[in-house]
């Protein structure tokens, strides 16, 4: 249960978190409509294969006492993310200004969000710092929490992007800069209590390894 909300609550501050993807989503969904929008909210399933696997990979070579200590700097990376995006005031309009995507099929749609999110860097940095050690931790006790622990972070991450790529055709008179203001910044709390929270829990499973 603990991993399962964990992994929904990280997958959610993500969807909606400042981001190439969330760019290329509002861009879509403006310029294409909602469909634009859903195809680019879903390219994670594509790009994060690759990711998952080199990063789990690298991390499964690692003794393991070392996966607390990049835990607790992905807990301290979390928090200090959460305190620079807590700053930010874009609205939505200025997100999608920074990005122009010609207009394009549904496939190519989905292979262009894959393929933007493959060479950003946030879900290298998520799974090598946060999701990568959570993961190995899980399976080593429970496969099935490791499991839940992934599926509940695609599912919340997706579906937060499609959220928005939904509200944003429908109401997209209505969704002005206060609104969207709100909704980053209810995201970044979240986002900032799960970053002390981990820092919490890395540190003190460090602190018992060093006792040992």
């Amino acid at each position: 249960m603990d991993a399962l909300l964990i992994g929904l609550s990280l997958g959610a501050t993500a969807g909606v978190s400042p981001g190439p993807l969330l760019v290329l989503v509002v861009a879509q969904t403006l310029r294409r409509g909602w469909r634009g929008g859903m195809a680019t909210a879903v390219a994670p399933v594509l790009s994060d294969a690759v990711v998952v696997v080199l990063v789990v990979l690298a991390l499964e070579r690692l003794p393991y006492w070392t996966l607390s200590v990049i835990g607790l700097l992905g807990g301290v990376y979390l928090a200090v993310s959460a305190g620079l995006q807590w700053h930010r005031n874009a609205t939505v309009e200025q997100v999608a200004s920074d990005i122009a995507p010609p207009r394009t099929d549904g496939w190519r749609t989905l292979l262009q969000g894959a393929l933007v999110n493959l060479l950003s860097p946030h879900p290298w940095i998520t799974w090598a710092t946060v999701l990568g050690p959570l993961f190995l931790r899980e399976w080593k006790s429970a496969s099935l929490g490791a499991l839940s622990l992934v599926a509940a972070f695609y599912l919340a991450l997706i579906g937060a992007k499609a959220v928005v790529a939904l509200l944003l055709a429908r109401f997209r008179d209505r969704f002005t800069p206060r609104a969207y203001t709100i909704t980053m910044r209810s995201a970044t709390v979240v986002l900032g209590v799960l970053g002390i929270v981990l820092t919490g829990l890395y540190a003190v499973e460090l602190a018992r390894t060093a006792a040992a």
